[in-house]
């Protein structure tokens, strides 16, 4: 699988600067964003695959406990 940094290496430029042209940012230029895009798509780059499933956290609080010495993370799986 392509990442950010291959598309990088390839054309000599830094891998926050292809994630910019990849996101439109406004101060990458129309001809390296151009050629960031056709890079990716030459090296067969797809940014879908980088999304993640969402999950929901619960926060407990609990007060008036003298000795804590743990912190409970709950995540719900489907």
């Amino acid at each position: 699988m392509t990442t950010i940094q291959d598309i990088a290496d390839k054309m000599g430029v830094s891998k926050s600067t292809v994630s910019k042209a990849l996101n439109d940012a406004p101060d990458i230029s129309e001809v390296l964003r151009k050629q960031v895009l056709e890079t990716a798509v030459a090296l067969g780059y797809t940014k879908l695959r980088r999304y993640k499933k969402p999950t929901k956290k619960v926060c407990i609080i609990i007060e008036k406990i003298k000795k804590a010495r743990a912190c409970l993370a709950l995540r719900r799986t489907t």
